[in-house]
């Protein structure tokens, strides 16, 4: 009987077919009638989650809270909006797919919490290649003009190439307009979940296996973003293209994995074809 912001974000076609009398029962029950937001009515308290990551390999589990003693929990975990119709919360959840979890709190006599939502991803493994006759460092291929982003440095003419030992732009000294293609293959000591980080000033975006894992693109001052990728122990093809306007440059890329804490992607574990 009302329309919730999302479904509208979403975008659909409505469609009312009318019939020639009114259906007087037709949203009659309170639990059809939309939830007002002003300020001046008194809510129930917004339910908080505990869990260990928000992407995993094989399941995750999640605990729901309510500030309220006398509040009850309902959930969905298709991302569908939550009443009191909805799954009640009694214990721990696990969740061994992607999900979209959506949370609420409900109190007799005051007006339902406003909803929780967490996206959670389960992350596929990607295989590693067969590949030989590697050579040490990544190969890169070195562009400049005035790019509109990284991702579209690949369809400038190039005016060098050749083989680096790292992922890094400290061969420019000046203020100029340039951009990179790196790419070569990663060594993966053991199969697990593994976090990227790419600092870049302007804009860098990190493939693995053909597949964007941290995009920082466009142009901005130097930032860092995360990406969580599953990977298979040995080798993953990995690309990084890269563009700056001019001015302050930075690229640095980072990882942490099964066994090891964040550091840098050194060169020991850089090759080239």
């Amino acid at each position: 009987s009302y329309l919730n912001h999302s479904d509208i974000m979403a975008g659909d076609h409505l469609t009312l077919k009318m019939g020639a009398a009114p259906n007087k029962n037709w949203a009659h029950e309170k639990e059809n009638r939309p939830y007002s937001w002003k300020n001046k009515f008194k809510y129930a308290g917004q339910p908080s989650m505990n869990f260990p990551a928000l992407q995993f390999l094989n399941k995750t589990n999640v605990s729901i809270f309510a500030p309220d003693k006398n509040a009850r929990l309902y959930y969905t975990l298709n991302g569908e909006e939550v009443t009191e119709k909805s799954t009640p919360y009694k214990n721990p959840l696990t969740i061994d797919k992607t999900s979209v979890l959506k949370a609420r709190s409900f109190v007799k006599g005051i007006y339902p919490s406003y909803p929780i939502t967490v996206h959670f991803k389960k992350l596929v493994l990607l295989d590693a290649v067969n590949v030989n006759g590697l050579s040490p460092g990544v190969h890169y291929i070195y562009r400049e003009d005035n790019f509109p982003n990284a991702k579209s440095v690949k369809n400038y003419p190039a005016l060098s190439e050749g083989i680096m030992r790292t992922f890094n732009v400290d061969a420019v000294k000046d203020e100029r307009q340039f951009g990179y293609n790196f790419d070569g293959y990663i060594k993966i000591p053991k199969t697990g979940v593994y976090e990227f980080s790419l600092e870049a000033n302007d804009g860098a975006v990190l493939y693995i296996n053909g597949k964007v894992i941290v995009d920082n693109d466009g142009g901005h001052r130097a930032q860092r973003l995360y990406g969580k990728v599953g990977l298979k122990k040995g080798w993953h093809p990995i690309r990084v293209d890269y563009f700056q306007q001019g001015l302050a440059k930075s690229l640095i890329l980072n990882w942490k994995g099964p066994g090891f804490e964040e550091r840098e992607v050194s060169a020991d574990v850089l090759y080239h074809k």
